[in-house]
């Protein structure tokens, strides 16, 4: 049961890493003369401000960390359980923040959404945790 566990600790974690380092975080439409226009924040956009692309790369990144040390729970290591649970928490929680300060800083913009990345990081990293939780 804890492999089984594990495993969908693995899968939730690795696809919500995977979503949200290649896809939209969130974005904002802000109207110009030519009419409004929508912009993105995700790796290497241009009008993305650097310290959210490296928050959006930070989250990613720790969801891939959670996905390698539950496949490592996978394989026996029970002692790396508590450390993929924790990480899978810090991940969580850098999802949300990241999200509240998305909305304070676009909060003069015509229309803000969450996008694929911040869904993906949000059920992965929650998952995640649920399964990590069920396997300790």
């Amino acid at each position: 049961m804890e492999s089984n566990n594990a495993l969908l600790s693995v899968v939730f974690s690795a696809l919500g890493g995977i979503l949200l380092l290649l896809t939209d975080f969130a974005g904002w439409t802000e109207p110009t003369s030519y009419g409004d226009n929508d912009y993105y924040v995700f790796i290497g956009s241009e009008y993305a401000p650097l310290f959210s692309q490296l928050l959006v790369a930070i989250m990613g990144l720790a969801l891939l960390a959670t996905a390698y040390f539950s496949y490592r729970v996978m394989q026996g290591e029970q002692g790396l359980v508590r450390q993929a649970y924790q990480l899978a928490i810090g991940s969580l929680v850098l999802v949300v923040v990241s999200a509240v300060l998305f909305f304070i800083i676009a909060w003069d913009a015509t229309y803000s959404w969450l996008d694929v990345g911040f869904y993906g990081g949000l059920i992965g990293s929650a998952a995640s945790i649920f399964f990590l939780r069920q396997a300790n």
